[in-house]
């Protein structure tokens, strides 16, 4: 389990240049569909009857394409796909840190780029445009240290995009600011907890995010006033010693909330059972629905535009890649499906651009 999780923190190495290939057929791995919370029932006293196969043509129709995090050039970096694991293109020959996040009408990708310095490994947010031009620092994390007195820091994450598209959320060791997109007027965010992973509701009237500590989600207002806990992210009076190193290793993905196009639910990662799993709750709190159960790790839940789909990435199969779920009826298929480390899907309104170059 530990090299799974440290595997998953930061993936970061030499720089790669890999030859281009085409782009993979549509998944035709086996299909395994995801799981509700379970409710006992009796033992089954007759054979269940087999079902036909999955046709997974539907991928081909669904909107937008999926950013996401790869090391299978040799070194993490962000690549793009679309949502049927085609075509897929990469964005920067720059090794990254975790975590993407598109602008709101998808033209800009923002991530974490890493660079060496005296203190040793750095990372900065630098924003790309979609087709892969206007490559822009944006934050100085050494600043950002002094500033915030947080000797340590050294690298930050982004969290989120504001729906206007005038602000970014990200984390810095256990705590969440606020900025301009431009890296300009950096902010604590006022939320009451030492927390990470803010994002906006699609109307901007409010927040949510999660307390590292406590293992609380929490609704609030734009600024992270006023906030109401909605969910339990861990069970803090049953927890293993293995348990709160897990809740450690994984404060920047749990719980991880992204509110639905919508604005009436939210997708997050929980560690109530024990797993990290992924769950719906409805922006008040009722309506609670566990989505996924696995003995593998399943995180970083992402909307399609539509709001009927997530992506996620989970090491189901003894790595890590990025997952398609289908909320009517609990489907969930491998996009990548590739012996590389695949991570942090960020779901974009807009399709591939063709001017980015081919991706392994």
């Amino acid at each position: 389990m530990r090299s799974n999780i440290r595997a998953l923190l930061i993936l970061i190495g030499a720089g790669l240049f890999v030859a281009c290939t085409p782009p993979p057929a549509i998944p035709t791995v086996p299909s395994t569909p995801g799981e509700e919370t379970p409710i006992p029932t009796s033992t089954p006293t007759s054979t269940p009857t087999p079902q036909p196969p999955i046709d997974l043509a539907f991928l081909l129709d669904l909107p937008g394409s999926i950013a996401f995090l790869s090391d299978r050039s040799g070194t993490a970096q962000p690549y793009v796909m679309t949502p049927a694991g085609q075509d897929i293109r990469r964005f920067t020959e720059m090794a990254v840190g975790r975590h993407l996040a598109w602008s709101p009408d998808g033209g800009s990708l923002v991530f974490t780029g890493i660079t060496a310095a005296e203190e040793g490994s750095l990372g900065n947010l630098f924003v790309i445009s979609s087709d892969g031009s206007g490559l822009v620092q944006i934050t100085d994390v050494l600043s950002l240290r002094e500033d915030f007195d947080m000797p340590e820091a050294q690298i930050l994450f982004v969290s989120a995009w504001s729906p206007d598209g005038g602000l970014l959320s990200f984390s810095l060791e256990d705590r969440a600011f606020v900025m301009n997109v431009d890296g300009s007027n950096p902010q604590e965010f006022a939320g009451s907890c030492q927390c990470s992973g803010v994002d906006w509701s699609p109307d901007g009237a409010r927040t949510a995010f999660g307390d590292v500590f406590t293992g609380r989600l929490w609704v609030a207002d734009a600024q992270g006033q006023d906030p109401v806990n909605i969910a339990l992210t861990r069970n803090l009076g049953q927890e293993s010693e293995e348990q709160r190193e897990l809740a450690f290793l994984l404060s920047y993905d749990v719980p991880s909330p992204r509110w639905s196009p919508n604005g009436e639910q939210l997708a997050f990662v929980s560690l109530v059972e024990g797993n990290p799993e992924i769950y719906l709750v409805n922006a008040d709190g009722t309506g609670l629905r566990r989505l996924t159960a696995h003995p593998g790790f399943d995180l970083g839940p992402v909307w399609s535009p539509d709001g009927e789909y997530l992506a996620f990435f989970s090491n189901r199969t003894g790595n890590f890649d990025i997952y398609l779920f289908r909320l009517s009826d609990n489907l969930v298929v491998n996009l990548t499906n590739n012996p590389a480390q695949d991570l942090d899907p960020a779901w974009s309104p807009a399709p591939v651009s063709p001017d980015l170059p081919r991706g392994e």
